[in-house]
């Protein structure tokens, strides 16, 4: 089986064989290439975020308070 890729400086696309690391474009010598078949984005860095989103922290609330403060009722 083999890895497909393509060059982002000249574009051209080229096949390497699985283990033997990051290649280098074959026709201009680039290192700037990127994987382009199917399994391309498929290793261990998918889908281990905690589902957080749009950075709000971790769902503690936002802060719908009252804002009285102790004392604010005089039967405490």
């Amino acid at each position: 089986m083999m890895r497909k890729f393509k060059c982002a400086d000249c574009g051209a696309e080229f096949e390497e064989p699985f283990g033997t690391g990051r290649p280098n474009c074959p026709k201009c010598g680039s290192e700037n290439v990127y994987r382009i078949d199917e399994y391309a984005g498929m290793g261990k860095g998918m889908g281990r975020g905690m589902g957080r989103g749009m950075g709000r922290g971790l769902g503690r609330g936002r802060g719908m308070g009252r804002g009285r403060g102790r004392g604010w009722f005089d039967g405490e």
